[in-house]
């Protein structure tokens, strides 16, 4: 069985990494909650099913790394992945 070197340095570059990734994923999910035009752009994207409005909303709102929408249902659900930094985010919103 190979084994791996202890890496601290490493787990904490990573760990302020995910920090990063999530603080745009807040700045997105706060723009939602507090714009009202980018709640009601979102929210047709969704229904419509209009992936490329979605990924380009989803950077509007502070989301710089890649996306990938995991589900999408036009019955107001939506779960999409942000990934940078060898590290991944994944958000549920239904309403």
């Amino acid at each position: 069985m190979p084994y791996n070197k202890p890496n601290p340095t490493r787990l904490a570059k990573e760990a302020s990494h995910l920090l990063e990734l999530q603080s745009q994923v807040q700045k997105f999910v706060s723009k939602l909650a507090k714009s009202k035009t980018f709640a009601v752009r979102f929210d047709e994207a969704v229904r419509n099913e209009d992936t490329k409005l979605i990924k380009q909303l989803a950077k509007e709102g502070g989301i710089t790394k890649q996306i990938e929408i995991e589900e999408l249902d036009s019955d107001m659900m939506i779960r999409i992945k942000a990934c940078g930094f060898g590290v991944c985010v994944t958000i549920t919103i239904r309403w």
